[in-house]
């Protein structure tokens, strides 16, 4: 099990545990400017390397903008364009307040943990 951490404005660890990567975002913030390119970049590399699916855990966030809900829109346009799996878990707070007033918690995939998350990708 890799683990990296990434050296963009968005502070986050990538780690693949039993071909599904796990992004863990570290920062309490998150906009548009900080996190696009990293977290395509990731499912990206996902893709290539053939595994199940990403999870992302956002757990730390606690400030986000309608951009950083551009960040989780445009992450889940490109996981469904490659095929792979695209799971939010750990959402809270204003992360969960944006994806109800824009009615996104009923598009994406969102699961209470990583071992929830983990079982959509069993099916």
């Amino acid at each position: 099990m890799s683990e990296k951490v990434l050296n963009s404005t968005l502070d986050f660890t990538s780690v693949n545990k039993g071909g599904v990567r796990l992004l863990t975002i570290n920062t309490q913030k998150m906009t548009f400017v900080d996190t696009a390119g990293a977290l395509l970049e990731e499912i990206q590399t996902a893709h290539q390397s053939a595994e199940k699916g990403v999870i992302v855990d956002v757990s730390r966030v606690k400030r986000m903008n309608t951009d950083g809900l551009s960040v989780l829109v445009g992450a889940h346009n490109s996981a469904k364009e490659l095929g792979i799996g695209l799971v939010f878990i750990c959402v809270s707070g204003v992360v969960a307040q944006l994806l109800a007033q824009s009615h996104l918690e009923s598009v994406f995939t969102i699961a209470s943990n990583f071992a929830a998350a983990n079982m959509v990708f069993s099916k």
